[in-house]
C-alpha cells in the first residue's frame, strides 16, 4: 500500500501550497465517515467500499475547488482517473 510520507507531503505543499493540508483533512474526515482507513483511501486497492471513499475524497476535493492535478497529484492517479471518479459519485448521488 503506498501512503504519502513527510517528504511526499513537502514536495506536493512546495508545488501546491496549503492545498496538501485541505486535501489530508477531507481524506481522514472520509475515512471517518466511512469506516475505510485513510491508508486504504491513499492506497491501490480496488475493493468496492476503497474505491468509493476515493471517489468521495474526489468529489470533495473538487467542490472545494481543487484541480484535477492537484486531487491526482496527492492520491497518485491521473488526471483523467480523477475526472473518471467525480463522475461516477456524481452518477451515484443522483440515482
Amino acid at each position: 500500500m503506498t501512503v504519502l510520507d513527510d517528504s511526499d507531503m513537502a514536495a506536493i505543499r512546495a508545488a501546491y501550497g496549503d492545498n496538501p493540508r485541505l486535501l489530508r483533512q477531507i481524506v481522514d474526515d472520509v475515512a471517518e465517515a466511512t469506516g475505510v482507513s485513510a491508508s486504504a483511501i491513499l492506497g491501490e486497492s480496488r475493493v468496492r467500499r476503497i474505491t468509493r471513499a476515493r471517489q468521495i475524497v474526489r468529489i470533495v476535493a473538487h467542490r472545494q475547488g481543487l484541480s484535477l492535478t492537484e486531487i491526482g497529484q496527492f492520491l497518485r492517479r491521473d488526471h483523467t482517473s480523477v475526472m473518471h471518479g467525480i463522475r461516477q459519485e456524481a452518477e451515484r448521488r443522483q440515482a
